[in-house]
């Protein structure tokens, strides 16, 4: 099995803000929620971990979809 290598950074934008990086590009700007003095309108870390774990499941699926044969519609 091939080496995974996985590259992310978070830049501090200064208060409350920083800027999420993958493979060297900006993807996202985050702050915490307002109830922990962030600011209004952001994604949230939690936000991001979120949709990080629902892209993983839905990745785990499809290889379970394929490797059953079955045919998915949309």
């Amino acid at each position: 099995m091939p080496e995974l290598v996985f590259e992310g950074t978070a830049k501090w934008d200064g208060g409350t803000e920083c800027s999420l990086a993958v493979k060297g590009q900006q993807i996202v700007s985050v702050s915490p929620p307002p109830s922990f003095g962030g600011k209004e309108g952001y994604c949230t870390p939690e936000d991001i971990f979120a949709a990080a774990l629902a892209s993983c499941i839905n990745t785990l699926f499809m290889l379970i979809a394929k490797n059953s044969q079955l045919s998915l519609k949309n």
